[in-house]
């Protein structure tokens, strides 16, 4: 199993936004926060500044971009550093999945953001593979991420004697429509959680819910297994 990590374990949206829109203002970009939602939920950061910058007509040369990136992922150290919020039923569902199968994560974000906010949660040690933006040549909705997070596990589980992991075997927990198409696009089905999105824009998932409470792991892999 497959969980995103922005926005479907974590409950960190409204900070990734105002980090976001903290850098835009410093650099004079504009920025519309009623647009956020439907235009970068599911983008990762790299390509989000790439897209603003543009749209400004403002270049971004790459030791600019990489320095927005480090004062974005700067700001989100230190409110992890106080709390890291988890979307309720986010804890059980992981742990649950991680005590039966590998489980992998796969994030729009930097390396070092994924893995504090997962440190944080307690669940760094019961993640058996992740996969982050900085480590992908294509962003989402390519199915890059998920394709190369597969690969990983299918190696952890190979290492430990366990059954072949494939795309087809594969359930991606979302809660965007840029990253069901990515997760199908790799070959994998998705169970999909409006905690971002309306639940309507998430209809190509194979099943979905209002939260992740509300989904039953034993129950999804009867239904789509």
């Amino acid at each position: 199993m497959i969980f995103d990590l922005h926005g479907t374990l974590l409950d960190d949206e409204a900070l990734r936004l105002r980090l976001l829109q903290e850098r835009c203002a410093a650099h004079d970009v504009p920025f519309d926060e009623a647009s956020y939602p439907a235009r970068f939920a599911g983008l990762d950061d790299r390509t989000t500044f790439r897209l603003l910058w543009s749209e400004a007509q403002r270049p971004l040369p790459p030791d600019e971009l990489r320095r927005l990136l480090a004062e974005k992922s700067r700001g989100y150290a230190a409110a992890l550093a106080e709390e890291v919020p988890l979307f309720p039923g986010a804890r059980s569902l992981f742990e649950e999945a991680s005590r039966r199968l590998p489980v992998g994560v796969v994030a729009g974000s930097l390396r070092a953001d994924a893995q504090a906010a997962l440190k944080g949660a307690g669940f760094f040690r019961r993640c058996s593979a992740l996969v982050t933006a900085d480590e992908l040549s294509r962003p989402t909705p390519s199915p890059e991420g998920y394709a190369a997070c597969i690969a990983a596990l299918d190696e952890v589980a190979r290492r430990y004697g366990g059954e072949v992991i494939t795309p087809r075997s594969v359930l991606v927990f979302e809660d965007t429509e840029a990253g069901i198409h990515a997760a199908q696009r790799a070959g994998c089905k998705v169970a999909a959680v409006a905690h971002t999105q309306r639940l309507d824009r998430l209809a190509a998932a194979e099943s979905h819910a209002a939260r992740l409470i509300d989904l039953d792991l034993a129950g999804l892999e009867k239904e789509l297994f």
